[in-house]
């Protein structure tokens, strides 16, 4: 099943770019850094944690701890 999510920010000098900077994101799935979007089709079950990190142009950093759950 295709998974598509969009992660936001607020502030921050453009372009602000995205990685995952602990943990994993599921198998199957990408992050884009340019736009933030999450998508793909993961490929095995299971509980995954992982931190997503925003760097915008003047290099102020923010973070966020997710967990996605594929059953």
């Amino acid at each position: 099943m295709a998974y598509n999510q969009a992660f936001s920010t607020k502030g921050g000098a453009e372009p602000i770019n995205c990685d995952v900077v602990a943990g994993a994101a599921p198998g199957g799935l990408t992050l884009n850094a340019a736009t933030g979007v999450l998508s793909g089709a993961p490929t095995a079950r299971g509980i995954y944690n992982f931190v997503i990190r925003a760097t915008d142009n003047n290099g102020c950093v923010g973070w966020r701890q997710y967990q996605i759950i594929v059953n």
